[in-house]
Parts: C-alpha cells; sequence; structure tokens
C-alpha cells in the first residue's frame, strides 16, 4: 500500500505528465525527476523538476533547473504541496508552479532568439537581414 507522501507524488506526476513533462530518461535512477525539451536558439535545451521529500515527509517540494546563460534560470521556481493537501489544491499548486517554470524558460536569451527566428536548423535572421 502507498504512503500518502507516494500518493500526493503520484497526483504531482499525473499532473506534469497533462503539461507535457515526462519521466527522466533514467527513472530508475532519477524516479523523482521529471523533464521536458525546450526548442532554443542552440538547439534542444531539457529543463527538469525535482518532487522530493519535505518537512519529514509531511510535504513535497517541487524545484526545477533549466542552465541557460551560465546559470539556472528556474532557481527561484518552487512549491511546497502539503501530502494532506486535497488533490485539486494539489494540482492548482503544480499548475501555478509550471506558469512560473514556464515563463522563467520563454525569457532566457536562447528562446527569446529562437522566438525572432534564429537557430538551429534556420536561416539566421540576421545574415537574412544584411543580405538585403
Amino acid at each position: 500500500m502507498k504512503t500518502l507522501l507516494d500518493q500526493q507524488a503520484d497526483v504531482v506526476k499525473q499532473e506534469l505528465v497533462r503539461h507535457g513533462w515526462q519521466l527522466s530518461w533514467r527513472p530508475e535512477l532519477l524516479p523523482n525527476a521529471m523533464s521536458r525539451k525546450y526548442e532554443t536558439a542552440v538547439g534542444l535545451k531539457e529543463a527538469l523538476v525535482w518532487i522530493v521529500p519535505a518537512q519529514s515527509d509531511s510535504a513535497l517540494q517541487l524545484t526545477a533547473e533549466y542552465w541557460s546563460e551560465g546559470r539556472n534560470a528556474l532557481s527561484c521556481c518552487f512549491s511546497t504541496i502539503l501530502v494532506a493537501e486535497e488533490e485539486k489544491v494539489a494540482i492548482s499548486k503544480v499548475s501555478a508552479f509550471l506558469a512560473g517554470v514556464e515563463k522563467s524558460i520563454t525569457e532566457t536569451y536562447a528562446v527569446r532568439l529562437w522566438k525572432m527566428g534564429v537557430g538551429t536548423n534556420r536561416d539566421d535572421a540576421c545574415r537574412n537581414s544584411c543580405a538585403s
């Protein structure tokens, strides 16, 4: 039988999957990590969400990492989900957490360049504008 902590972790993982995240590349080694790839001007980059027990197993802590410009652009993204919280509250917290993750990633330089049309396997916007 699963503990309340494991049950809440399952709710969190299901919500992450609903938002396009998947288990990390080695779930047997990193069972509490979920990943998602993002297109950037320098190619695909991976973001990770970590789901770890906190507060003596009475809560789950969500943290994230996405390295850009030599730093973790998601260092300020975190959420605490109490084991005793109702499922709808946990889902709401995961959604709010992911909104912050998405916002932070889309503000990185490589993603902004990608959205402007610069990057891997694309015509370079500068080269195109200089040729005219």
